[in-house]
């Protein structure tokens, strides 16, 4: 059984390359997080190339303002960084 967790267009199109290419013979679950706009409709096309077993929405509740600043700052700063100037104060 393969897993595949999407957070972005660009990692569905790499699981769907896996699946189709190195893990052709086995069974996979694709779950796609809500980190960018997807509706039900993606969804079904998604299920209905039979490449996975199971198509997910994981609803991660990361959309807040304060969610995406966090995590933008976090995406710029290596947390090693952040403990130093947490540390220093």
């Amino acid at each position: 059984m393969i897993g595949y967790l999407c957070a972005t267009p660009f990692h569905i199109t790499a699981a769907i390359t896996m699946q189709c290419g190195m893990f052709r013979e086995q069974s996979a679950t694709l779950i796609v997080m809500n980190h960018f706009p997807v509706d039900e409709a993606f969804l079904g096309r998604l299920r209905e190339t039979g490449l996975f077993d199971e198509v997910w929405l994981f609803d991660s509740h990361n959309r807040t303002v304060l969610a995406r600043g966090k995590r933008a700052v976090q995406a710029l700063l290596p947390p090693s960084l952040l403990r130093r100037l947490a540390n220093s104060t």
